[in-house]
């Protein structure tokens, strides 16, 4: 059985290493980002299928080749799979790993 100090110890641990992903990630995305020259495959796929040039219809947003109901499916689907998994767990500390499930 883990002590109260082992267990603060690792949640530490496991803030510490997200927080320094994090700046890793954000390291590495930066030189990137700056980078503004234009490509030779900026230059060659200049026009993109489906672009918004401008003189649109005021208000409208511009294409841009995403499927929005798929991105707000996959996100519905996340939040719940989610939200069932921290319900189970809380339901297995709650009442120990044979309880039943909560239907």
């Amino acid at each position: 059985m883990h002590t109260r100090s082992t267990t603060t110890h690792r949640r530490r641990l496991k803030t510490a290493l997200a927080a320094a992903t994090t700046v890793i990630a954000l390291a590495a995305a930066a030189p990137a980002q700056a980078a503004s020259d234009p490509t030779a495959a900026d230059q060659q796929y200049a026009g993109v299928l489906g672009e918004n040039t401008g003189g649109g219809q005021p208000g409208s947003l511009p294409f841009t080749g995403m499927n929005l109901l798929l991105v707000l499916g996959a996100g519905a689907g996340l939040a719940a799979s989610g939200i069932t998994l921290r319900r189970t767990a809380r339901d297995r500390q709650q009442h120990g790993p044979t309880a039943q499930p909560r239907r």
